[in-house]
């Protein structure tokens, strides 16, 4: 919901679109968050690739935030929620670097064409 009102770079859309589809190749862990969370921390780990700080604005991070609180119902404080968007972006970062070594590498080849701006590789090769 909330990352439709970002403005990106055409890169870094691409870069996160790639990583966002790249948890439907693994259902474990990302099952169990949110879709706008793995929205967010695509866009932050595409961004973090990249080598670009402030993609995403702290008032937008507090809404989102907000936004994911009033989804759980369990009353779960801003510090769980940001303790799992942490387990998130490790788990999106893990899978990163497994993707070149997955049985199934369609998502990896569309994303290595250059109207996609090669961001599978881009991810592949990225060090942070």
């Amino acid at each position: 919901m909330f990352s439709t009102k970002l403005v990106l770079d055409k890169q870094i859309y691409c870069l996160a679109k790639y990583l966002n589809l790249l948890t439907t190749l693994e259902c474990t862990p990302f099952l169990k968050y949110y879709p706008s969370e793995i929205a967010i921390c695509s866009i932050m780990l595409a961004g973090k690739i990249l080598r670009i700080s402030n993609i995403i604005s702290d008032d937008f991070l507090q809404q989102s935030l907000s936004y994911e609180k009033q989804l759980s119902n369990q009353g779960d404080g801003v510090s769980q929620l940001l303790n799992e968007r942490n387990n998130l972006f490790e788990a999106l970062n893990q899978l990163r670097l497994y993707a070149n070594k997955h049985p199934q590498q369609a998502i990896q080849k569309k994303y290595s064409e250059d109207k996609f701006f090669n961001v599978s590789k881009i991810a592949d090769e990225a060090n942070i």
